[in-house]
Parts: C-alpha cells; sequence; structure tokens
C-alpha cells in the first residue's frame, strides 16, 4: 500500500512539473521550430516568392495557443525577377506587415510534426496591406495548386474560423500608370477552411473557406474639382458567389446650394445623388478594387434619390455643355463598365431650377421610381457588339400622374449626343403642378386636368425634335408677377386676357381632332443639358398647343430661356 502511494505522489509531480515547465516555459522551446515551419510553409506555397519574418512568437502549450508580433511579408525580388523569366510570376505582388496574429487550438507539435491540423481560431489584427499589381497576360501560370504546395499527401488543414480586422489596404495598378487604391478599415472573415484532397478543386469553396465575407466600411475621398465628397458607408463582397452589396454610396455636394454656386463662374448642374443599396451579380470585385473596372451580369439599384440643380442667376460661360449628356459622361469615365441589366427600384429623382425673375427654386419631382437598364457598357468591344443603351422606366409625376419614360443613347454616336426619348403621362389634377409654375413660370393653375400627355423626341447635341401630343380640359391660369419688396402678386388684367382671348380651355375643344404640335428645340451653342432640352421640349409642346390666336409669348419666360 505505502509503494503504491509513492508512485501516485511521483505521477502527480511529474504531471505538475511538466504543465508548470510547458506553462511558465511557453515559447522558449518552441519558437524556433515554430518561426522555421511558418517560414517553410510560405516559401514553398509561394513557388520562394515570399520570404516570413516575426518578431516575437508567444506559445502556450497548456492553452493550445500562439501569438505572434510584428509579422513581416516581403517579396524576394531576385526570385521575382527569375519567375518572371520563367513567366510564373503572379500578377499580384503583396507586402503584409501584421501587428498580431493570433492562433487557438494549435499543438505546436501538431504544427512541426503532425499530420492533420485542426485549429479553432485565427485572428490577424492590424494588417497593413500593399498590392503592386501588374497584368501579365502572356505568362503560363503556375498549374500547380495551393493544397500540393502547403500539405504534404495524405495530410489535412481544418481551420473553423479565420478574422481579419482593422486592415489598411493599398493597391498600386501598375496598369493604370501606377494608379493608387486606398482602403482603410477593410475586414474579412473565412469559415470552415479544409484544406485537403477534398476539398482542392471545390470551386464552391473561396481560398478552401465554406463561406466567406470581405467588408469595407467607411470609404471616401473628394472629387478633383473639389465640389463634392463621394462616400460609401460599407460594402459587403462575396468572393465565392462573386457578389457585391454597397450600402449608401453618396455624392454630395459642398455646401449649400448658394454656397455651390457661388463657386462657379458659369452655369452648371448640381448633382446630389443617394443609392441606399447597390447589389451586384457575378463581378469581378477584385478588379474593381484595382481600378481595372466594375463588370458584372446584373445590377440592382435599391432606394435613394437624385437631385439636379441649375442657378440661372450663373451666366452661360463660354465652356458649352455639349459632352454633358449620360452616353458622353459614361464614355468620358475612365472607369471600363459593363453590365447587361441593371434594374432600378423605390428612388427618386429631381430636377430643380433657381429662376431670378420670381426669385424662387421650383422643381419637378419624379416619385415611385423603377426600371430597366440594358447594354449599360462604355467599354468600346462591347458597344461594338450592343450599341444602343436603353432605358425603361415607370414613375410619379409630381406623386401623382403615372409617368412611362423610355429613351435610347447610340454609343456608336455619344460624341453627337445622340439619343430619343418617349413619354406617355396619365391622368392627373393640374394644380399638384402649382409649387413649380409658380417658381419657374409666375403663373398658377387655378384649374384644369391633364387627360393625357405623349411626347416622342429625337435629338443631338445642337437641337432636339419632338411630337407633343397635350390632352387637357377645364384650363384656368392666374398670372403672376414679383413686386419691389419681392413678394408675389396676381396680375389680374393679364390673367382675365390669357384666358378668355390666348389659351383655350381644352384639347380637343368641342368636336375638333386632337391637337398635335412638332417642337424643335435649338441647341447650337450646347448651352443646354440633358434635362433641361427635354423639359423645353416638352414645355413648349404643352404651351403651343394650349395657346389661341393671339400670343402672350413674354409670358411665357421659363420655356423661353
Amino acid at each position: 500500500m505505502k509503494r503504491k502511494w509513492i508512485i501516485l505522489i511521483v505521477v502527480a509531480v511529474v504531471c505538475t512539473a511538466s504543465y508548470l515547465y510547458l506553462h511558465v516555459r511557453k515559447s522558449r522551446d518552441f519558437e524556433p521550430q515554430i518561426k522555421r515551419k511558418l517560414a517553410e510553409l510560405v516559401k514553398k506555397a509561394s513557388n520562394g516568392l515570399y520570404n516570413l519574418d516575426m518578431e516575437n512568437v508567444e506559445i502556450d502549450i497548456t492553452n493550445f495557443s500562439v501569438t505572434a508580433e510584428n509579422v513581416l511579408l516581403t517579396p524576394d525580388s531576385l526570385r521575382a525577377i527569375e519567375l518572371d523569366k520563367l513567366k510564373q510570376l503572379p500578377d499580384n505582388i503583396y507586402t503584409i506587415s501584421l501587428k498580431n496574429l493570433s492562433i487557438r487550438g494549435l499543438s505546436p507539435l501538431d504544427l512541426i510534426q503532425g499530420n492533420n491540423i485542426d485549429i479553432n481560431h485565427i485572428v490577424l489584427d492590424s494588417a497593413d496591406v500593399k498590392v503592386f499589381h501588374k497584368t501579365s497576360a502572356s505568362n503560363n501560370k503556375d498549374t500547380g495548386n495551393l493544397y500540393s504546395k502547403i500539405v504534404p499527401a495524405k495530410k489535412s488543414w481544418r481551420i473553423e474560423d479565420l478574422l481579419l480586422q482593422n486592415m489598411h489596404l493599398t493597391i498600386q495598378n501598375a496598369d493604370k500608370k501606377n494608379k493608387l487604391s486606398v482602403f482603410k478599415n477593410l475586414s474579412a472573415s473565412f469559415t470552415d477552411i479544409r484544406i485537403d484532397s477534398t476539398t482542392q478543386n471545390d470551386t464552391t469553396r473561396f481560398l478552401f473557406a465554406r463561406d466567406a465575407v470581405i467588408f469595407l466600411k467607411g470609404y471616401s475621398f473628394r472629387t478633383n474639382d473639389k465640389l463634392y465628397n463621394f462616400s460609401v458607408d460599407s460594402v459587403a463582397i462575396k468572393p465565392q458567389q462573386d457578389s457585391l452589396s454597397a450600402f449608401n454610396i453618396r455624392l454630395k455636394p459642398l455646401g449649400t446650394k448658394d454656397e455651390f454656386s457661388k463657386k462657379l463662374p458659369y452655369l452648371k448642374d448640381r448633382y446630389d445623388l443617394l443609392v441606399k443599396k447597390i447589389s451586384i451579380k457575378n463581378t469581378h470585385w477584385w478588379n474593381l478594387l484595382a481600378g481595372d473596372g466594375l463588370y458584372g451580369n446584373e445590377m440592382k439599384i435599391q432606394g435613394g434619390h437624385l437631385e439636379v440643380y441649375e442657378d440661372l442667376r450663373l451666366p452661360k460661360g463660354p465652356n458649352r455643355k455639349e459632352g454633358t449628356y449620360p452616353s458622353q459622361l459614361l464614355m468620358k469615365l475612365s472607369l471600363p463598365i459593363s453590365f447587361p441589366k441593371i434594374t432600378i427600384n423605390g428612388f427618386e429623382v429631381t430636377y430643380a431650377e433657381f429662376n431670378p425673375a420670381s426669385g424662387k427654386s421650383g422643381s419637378v419631382t419624379f416619385t415611385d421610381v423603377e426600371g430597366e437598364i440594358y447594354h449599360f457598357s462604355n467599354m468600346p468591344e462591347l458597344i461594338a457588339h450592343s450599341p444602343v443603351i436603353k432605358v425603361n422606366t415607370r414613375s410619379r409625376l409630381m406623386n401623382a400622374g403615372l409617368l412611362k419614360a423610355d429613351f435610347t443613347f447610340d454609343m456608336h454616336r455619344a460624341d453627337k449626343g445622340d439619343f430619343t426619348a418617349n413619354a406617355t403621362l396619365g391622368n392627373m389634377d393640374g394644380k399638384v403642378a402649382n409649387p413649380t409654375a409658380e417658381a419657374l413660370g409666375l403663373f398658377t393653375i387655378k384649374n384644369g386636368a391633364v387627360d393625357k400627355l405623349d411626347a416622342s423626341i429625337t435629338g443631338s447635341n445642337t437641337k432636339a425634335e419632338g411630337t407633343i401630343m397635350f390632352v387637357y380640359h377645364d384650363l384656368e391660369i392666374e398670372f403672376l408677377r414679383k413686386n419691389g419688396e419681392g413678394d408675389i402678386k396676381d396680375r389680374g388684367l393679364l390673367s382675365f386676357l390669357a384666358n378668355n382671348l390666348v389659351l383655350k380651355k381644352s384639347n380637343p375643344s368641342g368636336n375638333n381632332e386632337t391637337r398635335i404640335k412638332h417642337i424643335v428645340t435649338d441647341n447650337a451653342d450646347g448651352g443646354r443639358t440633358f434635362f433641361n432640352i427635354i423639359w423645353k421640349t416638352i414645355g413648349d409642346g404643352m404651351l403651343v398647343t394650349a395657346k389661341g390666336k393671339y400670343t402672350l409669348d413674354r409670358l411665357l419666360h421659363p420655356w423661353h430661356r
């Protein structure tokens, strides 16, 4: 019995001593081997391109954890030259500086000697990643897969989850004159990573992970003209699905409308854009980060608004607006873009002007905008195959009349600005347009209803021609003027003359046929924007339809600018 107690005491002492030894010494015995093993893995996996260095490694054998500080991954420049000659140099060369690396659930002996590595968690914190991108289309890439390089035959690795947080990513694109793209607050998570013979060719996984998400938060920059700030709240990329979602994309003018106008020497559109969510399927997300292009099978735009504003107090400058149509702005983008289809839902569009004659701003608003855009691209090779961008929209004008508008843009003739526009407006009460009519036209609609409006327009940089059918009844208006104190007053006599001598109360009237007008809007000086030339062509058609035998053209100020 006494001998049995002695044996138990010896075993207990040995176990306690072993625990204390392993707990206290930790990495002293294993640190060199761990460093060497990890460096060998990196060297082998990269075909000798990269070197791995770690300043300090702490190993807690009793808790199965490994932590490393100041980890540095650098390319071997001499080996890069050799691989380039062998046509095996990758398109992307990385330099990575990592503040902290934490691994839980890893036994150092398993890493050094074991066949199967099973890790619970890996956390990479505060990584500074620099990528040098240069496309080498002629290179014959190394066909050996990552699995065979890292893991010898009949061995496997499993990682429950891997988290990258607080990453700073800089991409230098040699294909774009060394253009820099900088992304802060980047993070990524990889779940159920399995590196073995069963997953080496599994195309449903991304870098051997069953599920992966790359997350970017708080991306913003100021435009080159210093007039706008562009920002994106967050971007989520799912690489294994080639999908991308972006939230709260904003092009925000700097300053109020008056402050913005003071920065401009001449008349220029002011844009205020918010898109709540964009979803893209089958996108080449890495090309987007590198600035190589934005591609996908389909883009969905959900929610948001666009306001286009013109301050007519500003003079028309010597610079023509020619080149500002949607098709021309698309062709001016340095970023290649291609989407066979774009769908829009829950959007709102406003076209606004400040009228010095009234001292007020007036706007035309389109709510509940939905639609589709087809063959949206600025890439010459795709334009050659599908040269016409088609835009089909449905909305409510002034949150009332149902409006259907279709546009086409001939991208072969984008420099000429060639486009077509066809619009149909259903019935609506004319009085809903009074806030706009009073500010932009100095008149108010006392009575009247729109039964139908059809417009068919073709245009270019220099002019627009349209056929306008404006069907209405019981029209009665009141003209206004601004007095010396800036107040708006009615013009009783002119209103009486207009309603009794100038305007036709209905179209058609009596047994007469419906009046249809052909309108030509001149733009030889290139002074009109795309929105303005359509607005004027339709507005002129409505006014000419409503005029009778006599005219009061000078009262029709807003459309005769």
